[in-house]
Parts: structure tokens; C-alpha cells; sequence
């Protein structure tokens, strides 16, 4: 992936976190215990394609998320934003 922002979103407390990159090139970030979160990330392929990935957790443990993107429309990206 070229370029990409990761985001958790925590609906019951209406919170949105950015997932920084660590030196490691992981996305390494504490989020609030026993929560139901969607990870969301939004980018670019090589080719400069947007690409998309939404994964639904419980953050009752440290995980380790392993995101699928798809390539998408930016009209696919926005309705997958607004269904969170």
C-alpha cells in the first residue's frame, strides 16, 4: 500500500482515533478495554487506485488486526463511512 490512514472508531463513546505507523512500519495504538470498534483504513494502491478496509473488534485483548483491502469507488468509501 502507497499510502493509507488508519482510523479506530468507538461508537458508543463517539470517538474516532488515528492509528499512527510505529518504527516497526506496524500500526501500534492502546484503545479503550471491553469496546466493540471498527478499524477502518483508506488508501492508495501502486497504481494509485483508492483502496478500503473495515474490520469490526472487540478490544478485550491486544490483537493483532490483519486488514483486507479492496479496491473501491470513492462513492464505496464514503457509504462505508457513513454506515459506521
Amino acid at each position: 500500500m502507497k499510502d493509507q490512514n488508519i482510523f479506530a472508531i468507538v461508537k458508543d463513546i463517539n470517538s474516532q482515533i488515528s492509528i499512527p505507523l510505529a518504527e516497526n512500519n506496524m500500526h501500534r495504538i492502546n484503545l479503550p478495554k471491553n469496546k466493540e470498534i471498527v478499524v477502518i483504513a483508506i488508501g492508495l494502491d501502486e497504481n494509485l487506485n483508492p483502496q478500503i478496509a473495515k474490520q469490526t473488534i472487540n478490544s478485550d485483548k491486544n490483537l493483532n488486526v490483519n486488514l483486507q483491502f479492496k479496491t473501491a469507488k470513492l462513492s464505496e468509501i464514503k457509504q462505508a463511512i457513513q454506515s459506521i
